[in-house]
């Protein structure tokens, strides 16, 4: 069995006198969610998380709280993937994303962006990610 792992941020961003989440639609599987990617070697979680934000969407973040959420779920007959999420604030709402592997994006509300994401476990971790923000 193979094994993946990757790691990712729920980014929020104060808008007003609201706090809003950022989504992005990928471009492959052409869902909504949050962004994420592989851990590269000598990585930790965090550096993780933080590489890919700001290499899919050019946002530099903050790491908040001590939330980390993670899931496993099997890609195919062979394979295996970890997803480990973190909660993170941006002190800017600019996004610039790598349209390589971003469709679009867009800053939500909490409800919106229930509403709009794809698979149930990111569905999940963006409602226990609330509790923190």
């Amino acid at each position: 069995m193979n094994y993946e792992k990757s790691c990712g941020a729920i980014i929020f961003h104060q808008m007003n006198d609201a706090k809003n989440i950022l989504l992005i639609k990928n471009r492959d599987g052409k869902h909504w969610g949050f962004p994420k990617g592989h851990v590269e070697a000598s990585e930790t979680e965090h550096e993780t998380a933080i590489r890919e934000v700001f290499e899919e969407v050019g946002l530099s973040i903050e790491i908040k709280s001590d939330f980390r959420y993670g899931f496993s779920y099997q890609v195919n007959e062979t394979t295996e993937k970890e997803v480990i999420y973190f909660l993170a604030e941006s002190t800017s709402d600019k996004v610039q994303v790598q349209y390589e592997e971003v469709e679009e994006f867009k800053w939500c509300t909490f409800e919106h962006a229930a509403r709009l994401i794809t698979y149930e476990d990111d569905l999940k971790v963006l409602i226990q990610s609330q509790k923190y923000i």
